[in-house]
This record gives C-alpha cells, structure tokens and sequence, in this order.
C-alpha cells in the first residue's frame, strides 16, 4: 500500500523540487532565457530532460548527481529511469519515472511526439503504467490537431495526480512586472482552459508554491495547477540586475 507523502515545490516553468522518503530530487532548472532567474537549490538528484535552456540549467544545484540520458539508476531503494522521446518538433527528450517505496512519479517533461509510444520497451511502458503523480505540458501538439502534452501523457498512464508545468503563474508575472512572459501566461491559460474541460480530473488550484501530498487520501484523480512559486525566483530588470 501506499503511504509515502510526497512533498513538491515549484520554481516556475518545469522546475520542481520532489521530497520523497527523505530524498530531494530536482527537475528541469531553467537558465536566464526570460529574464527570469530560479536561483540556486540544494538537491540530491538533478534530473535533465533536455539540454534545452529552460531545462539544462545544471549551475542551479551543482551539487546534485546529474541524470541526463536514458537509462536506469538505481541506489538503495531509490529507482530512477530515464525514456527517450522526442519533442513535437522533433529534437530529444527524457521521460524521467522515479520510483521508491511504492511512489511512482513521471515528468513528461517537453514530450510530443506521439510515435514514440511505438518505440518503448515492455519494461518502460510497465514503469510508465505505475505512474501515481505525471508532470506534463497543457501544450498542444502540432502533429495531431487538438491534442495536448497532458492527454498524450495519460495515453500511457493513469495517474491520481496530473501536475500541469511550463508556465509562470499570474500573481508572479503580475508582481514582477515580467512583461516578456504575460503573453506566454495567456496561450498558457486557454489551453488550461481546453484541458479541464476534456479530462477527467478534478482541478486543484494551490495558493501556494508548495504542496503535501498524500496519495491514499485522494478521493478522486486529481490536476494540480501552482498558482505561486518559490520566493527566491526574480525577475530580472534590464540588464540581468
């Protein structure tokens, strides 16, 4: 049975910190692409889904072990798996599932490309199916109309939580004054839109950057969307000052 509390911390964009059975793992750390800068965050795993600037920035937690390719890392009673995909435009990305006693958690990540799904093993589509928590794009995929990062995800898992990422939330654009991310916060929340509409989950809005979660207690699937983010990102004024 499932009894591990998972405790997840966002950074914006696709950028979590996972706290699981005293581990701390981090996801997807972005660059200063956007004016936009996550600081330094102390982690144990850092898990890199592409080498893209707003998912490599390994400086973030240089004192992490660093998870960049394909593959199984395993330590004590921590699994780690790394699946390659592709993104809709056609370049790499990782699927990374971690696994420890019982908690199975999946960052989609960037993924896209529907026919990747043809190419997984039966070992990965086992991993993929053991998904409790997915981390995945409201994006739409430009090879089949209509269709969303988030439901491709769902075509090879059934998650009880669906986090949405790859976003800055309102209150932070709103505070900081990031006018290079408002229209990326508008495409962002018409498709938020189009996603609670068509899936079945129960949308959570947290007022917070940062959540327990305690997946035997859920009485429903559940989609969890961030509405802050950590304190310690900033916005950077002209000039990266």
């Amino acid at each position: 049975m499932i009894t591990n509390k998972v405790k997840l911390t966002w950074f914006g964009h696709c950028c979590f910190l996972i706290e699981l059975a005293g581990r701390k793992i981090l996801t997807d750390p972005y660059d200063t692409f956007n004016n936009v800068d996550v600081g330094q965050i102390e982690s144990e795993y850092l898990l890199i889904s592409s080498t893209w600037h707003d998912h490599g920035n390994i400086a973030t937690s240089p004192k992490s072990h660093i998870l960049s390719y394909s593959g199984r890392f395993e330590k004590d009673n921590l699994l780690i798996t790394g699946i390659e995909t592709r993104e809709t435009r056609g370049t790499p990305n990782i699927i990374f599932n971690i696994q420890q006693d019982g908690v199975s958690i999946t960052n989609f990540a960037d993924w896209g490309d529907p026919s990747s799904i043809k190419e997984f093993t039966r070992e990965e589509n086992n991993i993929l199916q053991s998904t409790n928590i997915a981390f995945a794009r409201s994006n739409e995929i430009d090879i089949e109309n209509g269709i969303q990062c988030a439901e491709l995800a769902l075509r090879v898992c059934k998650p009880r939580v669906l986090v949405i990422h790859h976003f800055f939330p309102r209150s932070f654009i709103t505070e900081q004054d990031a006018k290079i991310i408002r229209k990326g916060l508008v495409y962002y929340e018409t498709l938020l839109d189009r996603l609670t509409n068509k899936l079945p989950f129960k949308t959570e809005f947290i007022n917070d950057y940062k959540t327990d979660l305690d997946i035997t207690s859920l009485q429903q699937n559940t989609m969890l969307v961030f509405s802050k983010v950590h304190p310690q990102v900033r916005y950077l004024k002209k000039g990266g000052v």
